[in-house]
């Protein structure tokens, strides 16, 4: 089966255990499990590269990856829409406000869960078993930085791109002393502002007819993805400037002395 479809049923599964879940009255946020399937399935790792093309001006493979990205968001949007729909119109009260929201806050369990995502995300994308746990700090020092600037009035969209600019510094940094692809360490760690809330929500509202309630949504779950792709690469940009500059200082005096100047 192609990928396309894969995406799509998975994403209608998930969908359904949550509808099953509300329909049956089962006192649990059946909506986190929608949720939590569509942070599964969404691309990290193609928008942070589709991002990253882009910025180094490589733009035939920057466009490729994002029609990669489209695809993907693309089949989890169709799959999760069948099911809300059918939902929908079947009678199961499903409503926006028992979709779940992270709080900004710093409590044990929030960190704990950015930690434990990281973490399975790391292991969903078969990360070797030795630098799993680096990913998983990586998904709580994303979190601790994008909740500390929320608190301080950064808007939501610039607390994501500097959590994230955070992580792919370090997280580069990390990768090249221990001589590893960076995304080793970075895609997991974006794992908890990844925006499967605000996908979700865009989906409901559309099911439910609210149609620019639901493309405000999706509209905010792309920048917060943009943000995030854009972040990342700019921390990595930040290190090799850097690096780039030590370099220079140890090159350039002896080329003085060589060019005679």
């Amino acid at each position: 089966m192609a990928e396309f479809f894969q995406l799509a049923v998975a994403a209608m599964f998930g969908s359904l255990v949550a509808v099953l879940l509300i329909a049956m009255r089962v006192p649990v946020e059946a909506s986190a499990v929608v949720v939590g399937a569509v942070v599964a399935l969404l691309p990290g790792r193609p928008l942070v590269a589709c991002v990253q093309d882009g910025i180094a001006g490589e733009y035939v493979t920057a466009t490729a990856r994002l029609t990669e990205v489209v695809f993907i968001v693309a089949a989890v949007i169709a799959g999760i829409g069948a099911t809300l729909a059918v939902a929908v119109r079947l009678g199961v009260p499903i409503t926006v406000e028992s979709v779940p929201s992270a709080p900004l806050t710093l409590a044990p369990p929030q960190l704990a869960g950015a930690l434990g995502l990281s973490l399975t995300f790391a292991v969903a994308l078969l990360v070797p078993p030795r630098y799993l746990l680096p990913g998983a700090l990586g998904g709580g020092l994303i979190w601790l930085t994008f909740v500390w600037l929320a608190r301080h009035g950064v808007p939501l969209i610039g607390a994501t791109a500097i959590a994230a600019a955070v992580v792919g510094l370090l997280g580069t940094a990390y990768a090249r002393r221990v001589r590893v692809p960076s995304a080793v360490f970075v895609i997991p760690a974006i794992g908890p502002l990844l925006p499967g809330s605000a996908l979700y929500r865009g989906m409901l509202e559309l099911s439910l007819d609210n149609v620019s309630a639901g493309a405000l949504h999706l509209i905010e779950a792309l920048s917060i993805a943009v943000g995030i792709g854009a972040g990342v690469i700019m921390g990595a940009e930040i290190l090799r400037a850097f690096r780039g500059r030590g370099l220079a200082r140890r090159i350039r005096p002896a080329a003085r002395r060589t060019r005679g100047y």
